[in-house]
């Protein structure tokens, strides 16, 4: 990962730092000879998207404090804004050479499996026929007078840069790619040895480059991508829209905006001097790499393949159980009135939270259904319930965050539908956005409230380990009647009895918790599972748990800026992540242990933007049974015992020697199936 910046704070680290170290965790699982090779590539495509998002997000934010506040020392690493580039390019570098490799390794596999990637020099006379027949049509359109697109700000541009010689005059020339460039091209017919053969679209340039420059001559010629500062570049599309007149550098990316430069396969050295003045990057923000600049062709490979490679390649098809512990012979409403219920998705399925809001649509005893709204799929039953529920007359109030990141313009389209449909749509406070996942169904007799750790996204619901818990407490239902109130009138709360909201309630009564903890030393007993820890103030507060004795376990996946096990310190803290085939997602807090321990499920990492800038909300457990249920997916949790899931006190990762191996997600997968084998149906009373 290359040589460390020297580290003042013992027991923290910067967020960015620890955020590669999370994709390094990713990029490990692209060399697990464990994994199926399919699923490997399919890693080194998350990777790739995740480098693209921290480079237009995080690398951004430090490019701004550089230019803004360039001696300001960050809180928890105690670097300034430079030192932390420069760290943060180093380490990225580090993880561009082992994907280089790993993608060298995996296609080699692959063609051992029949599937290759082809260069344009690899194709048969009458297969380079049916491609340039692809590039004239499919391509050249595109490039020159295509369908116009909506402009939006791109996370990663993709250009071809050439050299030319025009008469006795030699100049550079840089060409955008269309975004709506096909992922891949599938050769028609087999070879010997070969089930399926593909190449991709930027393939064909390099010998079809004459087609697009004709009259000039092509000295030579790179593939490349620029990565900007999101922010930037939203501003700049703003203003473009707004119709006012940007500088070269801030509208076409200059040093501000231009965050990364990748670059496939080895360039002209010639290339770099105009790449650097054009895109006003260092020799640190370029990129080599010898994998694709886009993985979206991934997903095409494997709806190519036979079923006898997919099940060779791919993890095996897994659908969560339908019903959890629902009976599918009684109404959901009606299993829920008699007892709480928990769903872990993706181990069991949605199903039946869909099935409760197409209840309630149709229930006459409910009178409205109120739900907030982050991210859906491309297609969604549960906005289909809730029209439905607004068609037969129920008032339904829909929360619609029009600001979570990427998703604004889809975001307005479900609100535009909700409201033809007769719902009352919200888009929340300018001041916070609204993250929490929240559900209320108000009857003649009470209520019904769900609140989850993830979003109401069906797809992702699939491949998300998350939690939704459904509940018919009154007082829960109660405090979620308020919330959408004060959403609604913009009128201040009332202190909640059982919901914890941030940003008021949430982060004071966790540090409660904590101190409560604390009180009790040796005895005391935390555990956390997080996507993230990065509050320095929780840190702190943790911190102190640890050096009075508490013993405090935390599954945190993604960045995680507190460092356990440093003696005097934070020994008595240990952290773990689980990267594997599902993504964790949800959030647990749970503090004590037996019959006082309290237990909470949270759509909240203990973020700073989490506990002060946005809408959260986490909600107490009260039911044994869901409290034993969860005990169990924390049990498997803890006993996790893969390569580089033990977060050391340097801040790299390890294993647990003293453990066996062992994959939680996949010890829980077993479980799932066995039960449903021993017992396809499952009454509301039995427990998985």
């Amino acid at each position: 990962m290359g040589n460390k910046p020297a580290r003042k704070n013992r027991v923290t680290q910067s967020r960015e730092l620890s955020q590669l170290q999370f994709q390094a965790r990713v990029l490990g699982l692209a060399g697990e000879q464990a994994v199926p090779l399919l699923e490997r590539l399919r890693f080194l495509a998350v990777f790739s998207s995740n480098l693209d998002e921290f480079f237009a997000v995080r690398a951004g934010k430090l490019f701004r404090k550089r230019r803004q506040k360039p001696h300001t020392k960050d809180k928890l690493s105690g670097l300034t804004p430079e030192q932390h580039l420069d760290a943060a390019y180093r380490q990225a570098h580090g993880l561009y050479q082992r994907q280089a490799v790993l993608f060298a390794g995996i296609e080699r596999e692959l063609r051992g499996w029949g599937i290759c990637r082809v260069e344009y020099q690899q194709l048969f006379p009458e297969e380079r026929r049916q491609v340039r027949q692809f590039f004239q049509k499919k391509v050249l359109p595109l490039l020159f007078g295509g369908e116009k697109q909506q402009p939006t700000p791109p996370e990663k541009e993709i250009y071809l840069g050439v050299r030319l010689r025009i008469e006795e005059k030699i100049g550079f020339g840089f060409l955008p790619l269309p975004a709506n460039l096909p992922e891949v091209l599938f050769l028609q017919g087999f070879r010997a040895g070969q089930q399926l053969r593909y190449l991709l679209p930027e393939s064909l340039f390099a010998p079809l480059i004459a087609e697009v420059f004709s009259g000039c001559e092509v000295l030579g010629q790179v593939f490349f991508a620029v990565t900007r500062d999101e922010s930037a570049a939203r501003n700049a599309l703003h203003s473009r829209e707004a119709g006012r007149r940007e500088k070269k550098e801030e509208a076409f990316g200059g040093h501000t905006a231009a965050m990364r430069l990748e670059l496939w396969g080895e360039a002209d050295s010639s290339f770099l001097p105009a790449l650097k003045g054009w895109f006003g990057v260092k020799e640190r923000q370029i990129f080599t790499t010898g994998a694709p600049l886009r993985f979206g062709y991934v997903g095409e490979l494997e709806k190519r393949l036979s079923k006898a490679l997919r099940r060779g390649l791919c993890y095996p098809a897994y659908r969560g159980r339908a019903w959890g512990e629902f009976s599918r012979e009684l109404p959901v409403t009606e299993q829920v009135l008699e007892e709480d219920a928990l769903l872990a998705y993706p181990y069991e399925s949605m199903e039946p939270f869909l099935r409760l809001l197409w209840e309630a649509a149709e229930d006459p005893e409910v009178a409205a259904i109120k739900i907030t709204i982050y991210r859906l799929g491309k297609r969604s039953r549960l906005v289909d319930a809730l029209c439905r529920a607004a068609g037969m007359g129920k008032q339904v109030t829909v929360l619609v965050e029009l600001r979570a990141r990427f998703e604004e313009q889809t975001n307005l389209e479900w609100s535009r539908k909700l409201q033809e449909a007769g719902c009352k749509v919200l888009h929340g406070p300018e001041k916070y956005k609204v993250h929490c996942k929240l559900c209320l169904i108000i009857r003649q007799d009470g209520f019904i409230t769900q609140i989850g750790t993830g979003n109401y996204n069906e797809q992702t619901a699939k491949n998300y380990t998350d939690l939704s818990l459904i509940t018919a407490d009154r007082e829960i239902g109660l405090d979620a009647a308020e919330f959408f109130h004060r959403m609604e009138t913009g009128e201040k709360a009332r202190e909640y009895k059982c919901l914890l909201l941030s940003p008021k309630m949430l982060k004071k009564t966790l540090m409660a918790r904590i101190e409560e903890e604390i009180a009790k030393g040796a005895a005391g007993r935390i555990f956390l599972k997080l996507n993230a820890l990065t509050d320095p103030e929780m840190i702190k507060k943790l911190r102190e748990a640890s050096c009075a004795g508490v013993r405090v376990r935390m599954v945190i996946r993604g960045s995680c800026c507190l460092l356990p096990g440093v003696k005097g310190e934070t020994e008595k803290i240990q952290v773990t992540g689980i990267v594997g085939h599902f993504l964790e997602h949800s959030r647990i807090y749970c503090f004590g242990e037996g019959e006082g321990e309290r237990m909470y499920l949270s759509s909240a990492d203990w973020m700073p933007r989490n506990l002060k800038r946005r809408i959260e909300a986490a909600c107490p457990v009260y039911a044994h049974h869901i409290k034993e249920k969860l005990r169990r997916l924390i049990d498997a949790a803890e006993r996790d015992n893969r390569p580089e899931g033990l977060l050391l006190p340097n801040g790299e990762y390890g294993k647990r020697e003293e453990l066996p191996l062992l994959d939680s997600q996949q010890l829980l997968l077993s479980r799932i199936k066995a039960w449903d084998k021993k017992e396809r149906r499952v009454s509301v009373k039995k427990l998985p």
